[in-house]
């Protein structure tokens, strides 16, 4: 790789720049033109990105509840007047990413470019916590059905262990539903940082209006996201994917002497690597990878300023961005929680004896109250470390620990932005950008695996939970379930970015 003043030295011996006339966004940098034979743009930029959104959670409402139960449903607007599946504030969580990027523009021909993107995160964090609010709004332990308290789990043990439906096999499927996913106390997922996944893409503009201003600018181009990161998992600090990202574009403009609109069409098609987190374990599974990508940008940069003699100019560029995601496996903002909850490695076997000695008085210490609040684990059979195990009860699958790696399901969603930006180029070889951004994801939710696909010999559509070529191996039913799924609601990405671009 060459240092940095090898391709300062490069780019002063080959090359004059011209001032870019085309719109940032179609905008490509060309090389054997007869007054400037290779050109070459280098630009660093500090970004950061803020995520936040509310995670309500389903719950079937019961006017007869009692005790806490009944405190939870006070939360809502209604009271729960009647029998009801309803939504109920859980965590407020926040993701905030701060990242450097160095991207490089190389012209190859006319109007043909080649473009990297190095990507260096200096952080990456997701926080939840207890959703605020005031009065009964506000979620704390003691109305959480995610984070309950110690007392509420030894209460509702001795209230419906020994009220179970099935009396002759009272640990096997114990009746009890306050179950504690993951502590919300100081839930802070590892600060994650290190080199991303790097894109190299080419551009070409078979069409531009500064070689003749009676067509518009047209640039095709694809890029191509190579898994280059540590991939990200719930024990480690990477903060790759593990995705073969293939992206098509297409974008257009037109100079109108003080304006410049825009418009593009982006296709995103992800692909897993071989060493991501998505991975396919059974015939019954539904999804696998991230879902497809769509966009489409449109906007208009506005020149108050340009002095095309000495290449200068200033630029406001606001647009508008509309986007569809389908639905998907990925990283979410449960992702660092679920991956390490106090309940990954415990067995079947250790949460029943939890249970017992909790329901007998034997042992209500913090640790044994933490692995019987596990419960829900004997709901999740095909999720545990070791192999596929679809029935809790077996004897054979006592001493298997369980393992959840934070990955979740989640249904399609459409995405609004808008985005402003002010470019000061003081000269043709400099260009200051800054770039404010804000977008809203549409609520959708975020645990949503299917049950699985019935096989065509049964004659029927029902899933057999005990068939492991029916079963989806990632379907939770305390996560996935009707009446227990999560939703993110109030999605909100904002960014600001700063650059120095070096036009050469």
């Amino acid at each position: 790789m060459l240092r940095p003043t090898r391709w300062l030295l490069t780019c002063l011996l080959f090359l004059l720049a011209s001032p870019a006339y085309a719109a940032d966004l179609t905008d490509v940098v060309d090389a054997a033109d007869d007054d400037d034979p290779f050109d070459i743009h280098i630009e660093p930029s500090f970004k950061q990105t803020i995520r936040s959104a509310l995670i309500q959670r389903e719950y079937p409402c019961d006017p007869s509840a009692t005790g806490a139960q009944r405190d939870a449903f006070r939360r809502l607007d209604n009271d729960c007047p009647e029998p009801s599946v309803v939504f109920r504030k859980e965590m407020d969580a926040e993701r905030i990413t701060n990242e450097l990027n160095v991207d490089i523009q190389i012209g190859l021909y006319k109007d043909v470019e080649l473009h990297v993107r190095l990507p260096y995160v200096i952080s990456d964090q997701r926080t939840l916590r207890f959703a605020g609010g005031s009065g009964l709004d506000v979620a704390d332990s003691g109305n959480s059905f995610v984070d309950p308290s110690d007392s509420r789990v030894i209460e509702d043990i001795n209230a419906n262990v020994s009220d179970s439906p099935f009396p002759n096999d009272v640990l096997t499927r114990q009746y009890f539903q306050t179950y504690r996913l993951f502590s919300l106390e100081g839930q802070k997922g590892p600060q994650r940082a290190g080199f991303g996944d790097m894109t190299l893409g080419l551009a070409w503009n078979p069409f531009n209006d500064q070689r003749d201003d009676t067509k518009s600018t047209l640039k095709l181009a694809f890029d191509y996201t190579i898994p280059t990161g540590e991939v990200a998992r719930a024990d480690n600090q990477g903060v790759g994917r593990g995705m073969h990202e293939l992206k098509w574009s297409v974008a257009s403009s037109k100079r109108f002497k003080y304006l410049e609109p825009y418009f593009s069409v982006a296709y995103i098609l992800p692909l897993a690597a071989d060493d991501s987190v998505f991975l396919e374990k059974g015939p019954g599974q539904t999804l696998t990878s991230p879902g497809q990508r769509a966009e489409v940008t449109f906007g208009s940069e506005f020149i108050p300023f340009e002095n095309p003699e000495k290449g200068q100019k200033f630029v406001i560029d606001v647009g508008l961005k509309w986007g569809f995601t389908a639905e998907g496996r990925d990283y979410g903002y449960l992702f660092d929680a679920l991956g390490n909850s106090g309940c990954n490695g415990l067995t079947p076997g250790q949460i029943r004896d939890a249970i017992e000695a909790v329901r007998t008085g034997q042992n209500t210490d913090r640790e044994q109250v933490n692995r019987a609040a596990c419960r829900w684990v004997l709901d999740e059979p095909a999720n545990a470390d070791g192999g596929t195990v679809f029935d809790p009860s077996d004897e054979d699958v006592q001493d298997v620990p369980f393992a959840h790696d934070g990955i979740t399901d989640y249904e399609g969603y459409a995405t609004f932005g808008a985005t402003l930006g002010l470019n000061f180029q003081p000269s043709e070889y400099v260009q200051l950008r800054g770039r404010l951004g804000i977008e809203h994801e549409q609520e959708h939710f975020i645990t949503s695996a299917r049950t699985g696909i019935a096989s065509s010999e049964d004659g029927n559509d029902t899933v057999r939970f005990d068939d492991p070529n029916e079963r989806n191996p990632y379907y939770n039913p305390t996560l996935d379930g009707v009446g227990n799924r999560f939703r993110a609601e109030n999605s909100l990405i904002f960014s600001w970015q700063l650059a120095l671009a070096l036009q050469f």
